[in-house]
């Protein structure tokens, strides 16, 4: 009997490229994203007792960033994809805006996943021609590049 039973959240669960906020949006080849700088990764989250929680400063900016992306009426990138995040030019670590950056584009529905099979490789850029982050996804090359 207990077999039959599910979880409440198992009936909502969908694979990646079935989520709702990203089959709504219309597939394209390019998509750009500008997006409020996050908060560093070493301030995403925090321990609650036994549990790991995020914290409110990136609950909020989370709210701001879905927010200013699904303003921006966008497409999807179907299929692997390379990323170029343009940062603006601050004293956190470059390889820690990426993270926050990029699972804000997942919920906001520009990439279906941020997995290996959708997001292939990450290319982060120091700026100063904006303060906000722009994230640009575009097909990735199937020909391996030599190192």
């Amino acid at each position: 009997m207990t077999s039959l039973l599910k979880s409440k959240r198992q009936h909502l669960a969908f694979k990646a490229d079935e989520r709702p906020c990203y089959v709504q949006r219309t597939p394209a080849e390019v998509v750009e994203l500008r997006l409020p700088e996050p908060p560093s990764t070493n301030r995403l989250f925090r321990r609650s007792g036994p549990k790991v929680v995020k914290t409110e400063a990136y609950r909020a900016w989370r709210r701001q960033a879905e927010a200013v992306g699904n303003l921006q009426r966008l497409g999807r990138r179907v299929g692997p994809s390379d990323v170029s995040i343009y940062i603006p030019e601050t004293r956190k670590d470059t390889d820690n805006l990426a993270k926050p950056l990029i699972d804000a584009a997942r919920h906001i529905g520009v990439i279906a996943d941020d997995g290996p099979s959708y997001v292939r490789n990450v290319s982060l850029i120091r700026t100063s021609e904006h303060e906000d982050c722009r994230l640009v996804f575009r097909p990735t090359d199937l020909i391996p590049q030599p190192f």
